[in-house]
């Protein structure tokens, strides 16, 4: 039997409205979060059965997750996380989440900055805090050098001469450093197939080819 890699959507609720996610159509699920008992049931059968949880994520917000701190423990505790990625807009990278992500020990934590512009971040993101996320992530880089972050630059009419090594300028000096690049034909419309971007580059970073996908949703729902 080949290696599952299991998505699992810790919640469905996010801190942010943006103009570019699924999640603000009125069809989407409502916001929800996994139990700790249904996490802990995923961890034991993926290390009896030999799978591994890829990501922390589907729709909303990880860090946003009511059971963060515990389900972090547990994640750390089966023995897994080393081969997990969590994928966050980045706001709550609070120094007690920061300093959790490096105990845990995630093989990467992607931060969806999207653009080192302020006028276009609000536009997509529908948020003013710009500066105060970029200097939370100089935070996460500076407090969690052990662990391998991907900026998420994301392409659009908005900013289509944005370049991806302004953002390895902008956090230059940190070696576990990449850059993801996105695109995004229009604001409301889907992104195209995803790219990595790195002075080293490393395709196993976007996707873990070899694998069967499962996607586990925060309410149990399963899909292949």
């Amino acid at each position: 039997m080949r290696r599952l890699s299991v998505l699992a959507e810790w919640t469905s609720a996010c801190n942010l409205r943006c103009n570019i996610c699924p999640i603000t159509q009125p069809d989407m699920r409502p916001d929800g979060h996994m139990s700790l008992e249904l996490w802990s049931r995923i961890l034991n059968c993926c290390k009896r059965e030999g799978h591994f949880v890829d990501w922390a994520h589907l729709f909303g917000e990880p860090l946003a997750w009511v059971h963060f701190f515990g389900g972090m423990k547990l994640w750390r505790e089966s023995g897994l996380s080393k081969e997990g990625r969590i994928s966050t807009n980045g706001h709550l990278l609070t120094d007690d989440r920061i300093e959790c992500i490096s105990e845990t020990g995630v093989n990467c934590v992607r931060i969806c900055i999207d653009t080192l512009r302020p006028e276009v971040y609000k536009r997509l993101r529908g948020s003013s805090n710009h500066e105060a996320l970029l200097l939370k992530v100089d935070r996460f880089l500076s407090r969690a050098a052990n662990i391998k972050c991907q900026i998420q630059f994301l392409r659009s009419q908005e900013n289509i001469d944005e370049d991806p090594k302004d953002f390895f300028k902008r956090f230059s000096g940190h070696k576990n450093l990449s850059v993801f690049v996105s695109e995004c034909l229009s604001i409301g419309g889907d992104h195209s197939l995803s790219t990595h971007t790195n002075p080293n580059p490393d395709p196993r970073q976007c996707v873990k080819v070899g694998y069967e996908h499962c996607v586990i949703t925060h309410d149990g729902q399963i899909g292949l």
